[in-house]
């Protein structure tokens, strides 16, 4: 996901709210041609918000968002109407078919493959396969994200912010493993050092020597273990 002059889009510190809902946080990505990035994340997370504000429907409260001047843009969202009278892999493949046949240079699809048969799925990653054009992509089908995407971009429900992953589905879930462990390392090393912590304070607290009686022969006085001085 490196700058160059191939950029098609670019995100810089974008943030999006609807009232006191924070919905997008300094978010960041430059997509290039080529380059087909799925936008994965939680129902919610913000998705269909940041592809608003790509294609230009909804404004970010700040940072910046840039498009590649005269770029054509072709959005499939996920529920097309074409003919009510179809079924919903026609009415998917028809709308598929008019999006592609413009060869824009930047394509968002939004849950492409829902309602396509094998075959419908088989054109739509040959057609996507053959693009030369830059592609964001939202879908749930983990097979087709491994077949098609290169990147990946997980957009957090819980911080507002986006992650890039280079590779596809498979790659991008290994990563995920590799950063849950080494942050439950982290974790369970944090807790050894307060507990060792913890042990050594106990330790000086309670092994430490007796003072000495007080020089006023107050043979009453008690340290703060609640304990006698020794005479």
């Amino acid at each position: 996901m490196s700058n160059s002059s191939f950029q098609i889009l670019k995100f810089q510190s974008v943030s999006k709210e609807f009232g006191p809902k924070k919905i997008l946080d300094r978010v960041t990505f430059v997509l290039n041609r080529g380059e087909r990035l799925a936008l994965i994340g939680e129902n919610g997370s913000g998705k269909t918000t940041l592809v608003k504000i790509a294609l230009g429907r909804e404004t970010p409260d700040e940072g910046t968002v840039a498009l590649t001047k005269d770029c054509t843009v072709g959005y499939l969202p996920q529920d097309e109407e074409v003919n009510a009278s179809l079924s919903g892999g026609e009415r998917k493949r028809i709308a598929l078919t008019e999006v592609l046949r413009l060869q824009p240079e930047f394509l968002i699809l939004d849950e492409p493959t829902n309602h396509l048969d094998h075959s419908g799925l088989d054109w739509l990653e040959e057609q996507l396969q053959n693009y030369s054009g830059a592609v964001i992509l939202i879908s749930h089908d983990r097979a087709f994200l491994n077949r098609i995407a290169n990147g990946i971009m997980e957009l957090s429900s819980a911080t507002h912010q986006l992650k890039y992953y280079a590779g596809n589905y498979d790659d991008y879930m290994q990563m995920k493993h590799k950063e849950q462990a080494k942050a439950l390392k982290a974790y369970e090393d944090q807790q050894a050092e307060c507990k060792d912590l913890k042990r050594l304070i106990r330790e000086k607290t309670f092994n430490a020597r007796k003072p000495n009686a007080p020089k006023d022969k107050n043979i009453m006085a008690y340290d703060h273990r609640g304990e006698k001085f020794a005479n």
